[in-house]
């Protein structure tokens, strides 16, 4: 897993942001939202949430880059409320459904764990 090496804020200008985006190519997203009762947004806005500022704070170029959902990505009940983001860069990526490959490229997860 390659994570993120440059630390920066999350909001403010362009400037600010490192001129290299730590990912570039297809990655995997895992979110965990913990909360101690029922009442929160849907997955898909939670989701759509993280992935936007993923983008805006310059982790991903875009967020068309996030290909798939880690396992585990849900909502949770805890007495501690709180949100885990994994990204994972995917090194190559075949797209099959049934064994027949749909995509350009072949499709393979990083073996780092």
């Amino acid at each position: 897993m390659r994570a993120a090496a440059a630390r920066w804020p999350a909001s403010g200008p362009a400037a600010a942001r490192p001129a290299a985006l730590p990912f570039r190519g297809p990655v995997e997203l895992t979110c965990r939202f913990f909360f101690r009762d029922g009442r929160h947004g849907d997955l898909s806005n939670l989701i759509k949430a993280i992935e936007d500022g993923l983008q805006f704070g310059g982790v991903l170029e875009n967020d068309r880059q996030v290909i798939r959902y880690g396992p585990g990505t849900g909502i949770y009940y805890a007495e501690e409320e709180r949100t885990e983001v994994r990204v994972r860069e995917l090194k190559e990526v075949r797209h099959e459904v049934d064994g027949h490959s749909v995509g350009k490229r072949a499709v393979r997860v990083g073996d780092d764990h």
